[in-house]
């Protein structure tokens, strides 16, 4: 029997006339999903559902109050997302042990609870954005991943109506969050290149609700080791966990008030166990609950339909090298386009799809391969400070002399290369 905790209430005028409550989760609430310690082992769990968990809204205030498990009757739960009035909570979970994991939805005490959103992959975790969609990440079968361990994954996106919308075209892509800003904070895989190791690493990018604007995150650059599971602080800053290589699991700090936004230990103490939980059960991850401001809008500026996107680049040379760029996709390369005289270059490319870029010097030599994709989405203009400068510099204060050109159109190349 469910016991209901003593939430706020609010009321809402239905469509028939009637008011019904609304639940609200109180100042302090959390949501706490644990599991036995023995169906996840001892390391770092990062995400996707788990057998035979539960998902708790607990009130510190009432210690002694039975708890509401808010995934009753599943088979697997996962990492659940509240929105910041604190009313509606996201978590992706299975229904029976032979589904697939799907992104369900439910109020903070419980009711209502509903399957959301379904895909062909596995849904891992999901945010709540501040128009009501909820943004979440899932596997992609019919993509290849780095490994065997670590399939193909993107980000997406559910309206009201049930309207699913992919965001993301790199990756993998894992652990969404909401910044206050408006923009999905998540992981990214990038492949080994300078600076990363072999395979590769986690890092965190930030977007934009609508797939644009796709970056890692300010300060994240040279942060040794794999970054997971971001989580903005009610009181300030982004919290993620960081897995050294070799060493144990730490979660850091993102300080924004620093110059470079660095990253520091977090040395808030590690909160205490619930009381409620079975002995043997291991506290796997836990929200906040209570109601916080709500994030910031985002006015897309996307033109759905569009097959292109214009990218403008202000310096693409390395070290003052580089005659043009060769852009590819994974099925084949899509064109060159000459490089000014400053570096720049401007191009229609096409979207939806990873897209890398080469540096050629004037005889067509690679003088370096591009190895961590980008994308654009329809309609999009996108202007990128440069392919090898820090991208927490200022870029010269001029106008780039391919600003004033006929962008080259490479996205008609792409029907002849595959989609």
């Amino acid at each position: 029997m469910r016991t209901a905790l003593p939430l706020l209430a609010l009321t809402v005028l239905t469509g028939s006339g009637c008011r019904e409550p609304v639940a609200v989760a109180p100042a302090g609430a959390e949501l706490v999903l644990a599991a036995p310690a023995a169906a996840v082992g001892a390391g770092p769990w990062l995400d996707g559902v788990v057998a035979g968990a539960r998902l708790l809204l607990l009130d510190p205030a009432r210690p002694d109050e039975p708890p509401v498990d808010l995934a009753g009757g599943l088979a697997a739960v996962g990492p659940p997302a509240i929105d910041s009035a604190g009313r509606r909570v996201v978590f992706p979970a299975r229904a029976t042990a032979e589904d697939r994991a799907a992104l369900w939805e439910c109020a903070v005490d419980g009711r209502g609870r509903r399957l959301l959103a379904e895909v062909p992959g596995e849904v891992l975790g999901a945010t709540l954005l501040p128009d009501g969609r909820a943004a979440f990440a899932a596997t992609v079968p019919d993509e290849a991943g780095p490994s065997r361990d670590l399939p193909a994954s993107a980000l997406f996106t559910v309206a009201a109506d049930g309207g699913i919308e992919r965001i993301t075209f790199a990756g993998p892509a894992r652990d969404p969050a909401t910044l206050p800003d408006g923009r999905i904070v998540y992981a990214q895989w990038l492949p080994a290149a300078e600076g990363r190791p072999a395979p590769g690493s986690f890092v965190l990018f930030t977007v934009h609700p609508d797939g644009s604007g796709a970056a890692p995150l300010h300060g994240m650059h040279g942060e040794p080791g794999r970054a997971r599971r971001p989580r903005p602080r009610p009181e300030g800053g982004l919290e993620h966990l960081l897995l050294p290589p070799g060493g144990p699991p730490e979660t850091r700090l993102v300080d924004w008030g620093s110059p470079r936004a660095a990253c520091s230990p977090a040395r808030s103490a590690a909160p205490p166990r619930p009381t409620v939980l079975p002995a043997g059960w291991r506290v796997l991850d836990r929200v906040p609950a209570g109601p916080r401001p709500r994030p910031q809008g985002h006015l897309s500026s996307l033109r759905p339909g569009t097959a292109f996107g214009r990218l403008l680049a202000i310096d693409a040379r390395r070290d003052g090298r580089g005659a043009s760029v060769r852009l590819r996709t994974s099925d084949g390369v899509l064109g060159t386009v000459p490089l000014q005289a400053d570096g720049s270059f401007f191009a229609l490319v096409p979207v939806d799809r990873p897209l890398w870029l080469d540096l050629l010097d004037r005889t067509g030599a690679v003088l370096e391969t591009g190895r961590s994709p980008f994308w654009l989405r329809p309609g999009e203009n996108r202007i990128c400070v440069g392919c090898h400068e820090n991208p927490e510099t200022a870029p010269p204060n001029r106008r780039p002399a391919a600003a004033l050109l006929e962008p080259l159109d490479l996205s008609a190349a792409a029907a002849e290369v595959g989609r």
